[in-house]
């Protein structure tokens, strides 16, 4: 029986100041072929027997522009060969790993050592941030970073497919993605500068209850968040009374919360998912540790038999003081992998977790801001607090971590008030105020507003 053919269902990055991540996402295990060439200088991966499943035609282009990596273009070079073409600022090396649960490439490019440009203080951040925009509706998702742009040419003696010894005959319709763009012109940008005194440092003050853990005492600082939209895919979650899936929901308002904390705060964004897909619960946690992620933020909608209920819930892990917890904690672990030897192991982590402290920080923030938007959106008068509950999503995050049911959508009303985008808008809105009123708290570098005209 032959193999699956693969197909790239999505594509996402993120940068750090040592290297960039780009993952790709398949459906079927992909065989990479890899060839780095210079002038100008990029990275060649064809993914053997793979098909191009993402939003437009032709060429799609993810502009990244992060001082090591210009942007990534994704075509279908051939009938049965998916081509991704890394434009780099600077000669660099790469490493493919590949995974499972859910199938996927990651494709970590960094400085090839002994380049002038291997120090972490020769990455740029992007000259401008996008605007805010609505997010993809939860139906077609969209790429994120993608955009469409010119096709350039070079001679067929050039393209890496000769040198990489397939055919050199592209089969018509399939587009062809060169991988020698012409070097783009030194575009200008904002380069932030510093004063006389330098960025100056805010140390992090006491948490609620007038308590510093070591996040505090040592002055560590938020610079990426992990969003992580639950479910996806086959796992519809819960269903409202009229039929929103809660999949499609917290995938919406995850989008929204992301943009927001990009703009607003400042902060890099990982997300555990979006699109419609599945990725099982032990790897979302996962997917944040492997980012390298200060917190993490998984976000959920409700269910009860009684219908009247309204508002939101956050919770942090910890072992469920509540039956109500405990059935909800069962709902949303419906989807682990993990058996019953594993248990004593499961026990352990969550009774040594060294994040529990400011997990609850964090959870008392969101919600104090969720329960003023639901008080706003509906009257809800009840405040139902911060609660803990033993989920697995939260169980191995090297990070501060909380779950927040963003709303009960087996309450007509309430459902109904979350099918408007301007209501989602209003829950995402509450949650950045509570991700941004946590991060007021430690400690941080105020950067100085001066600002220069330079090239580079």
């Amino acid at each position: 029986m032959a193999a699956k053919s693969a197909a790239i269902a999505a594509l996402h990055y993120y940068s750090s100041p040592q290297s960039t991540i780009i993952t790709v996402e398949l459906d079927a295990p992909a065989r990479p072929l890899t060839q780095n060439l210079d002038n100008p200088p990029r990275i060649v991966i064809d993914l053997l027997d793979t098909r191009v499943h993402l939003p437009g035609k032709g060429t799609r282009i993810f502009t990244v522009g992060d001082g090591l990596v210009r942007q990534v273009r994704v075509a279908q070079n051939t009938a049965d060969n998916a081509r991704l073409v890394l434009d780099l600022e600077h000669t660099a090396a790469v490493t493919i790993t590949s995974h499972k649960g859910p199938l996927r490439l990651n494709i970590e490019v960094h400085f090839a050592a002994g380049h002038p440009a291997d120090d972490p203080a020769a990455r740029v951040e992007p000259a401008t941030k996008p605007a805010l925009a609505p997010p993809p509706t939860p139906a077609a998702p969209a790429v994120r970073n993608a955009a469409a742009g010119a096709q350039p040419t070079i001679s067929a003696a050039d393209r890496p497919e000769k040198q990489l010894g397939l055919s050199a005959t592209i089969p018509a319709p399939g587009p062809v993605i060169d991988a020698a763009p012409k070097a783009a012109p030194p575009t200008p940008r904002i380069i932030p500068e510093a004063s006389l005194a330098g960025p100056k440092p805010v140390a992090a003050v006491a948490n609620s209850t007038g308590g510093r853990s070591l996040t505090r005492a040592l002055g560590l600082k938020l610079r990426r968040v992990a969003i992580d939209a639950g479910h996806g895919g086959h796992d519809e979650g819960t269903r409202g009374p009229t039929g929103l899936l809660e999949k499609d929901l917290v995938l919406d308002v995850a989008l929204r919360l992301g943009a927001l904390i990009e703009q607003r705060l400042g902060a890099e964004v990982v997300y555990t998912r979006s699109t419609d897909v599945f990725i099982p619960l032990e790897e979302r946690t996962a997917i944040a540790n492997s980012a390298e992620a200060d917190l993490f933020l998984s976000i959920h909608a409700n269910s009860s038999p009684l219908t009247g209920i309204s508002g939101s819930d956050v919770y942090y892990l910890s072992f469920a003081s509540s039956k109500e917890a405990l059935a909800l904690a069962g709902r949303e672990n419906a989807g682990t992998n993990k058996s019953i030897h594993e248990l004593d192991q499961l026990l352990q982590k969550i009774a040594l977790n060294e994040k529990l402290a400011e997990s609850q920080e964090f959870a008392a923030r969101v919600q104090r801001e969720m329960f003023a938007a639901w008080k706003r959106m509906s009257g809800a008068d009840k405040d139902r607090g911060v609660k803990k509950a033993p989920f697995v999503v939260l169980i191995g995050a090297h990070m501060p971590s909380v779950l927040s049911e963003i709303g009960f959508i087996s309450n007509t009303h309430d459902e109904a008030l979350l099918k408007k985008p301007e209501q989602r808008q209003r829950i995402a809105d509450a949650l950045f105020r509570g991700v941004n009123s946590y991060a007021s708290t430690l400690s941080r570098m105020d950067q100085p507003r001066i600002t220069r005209r330079g090239t580079r």
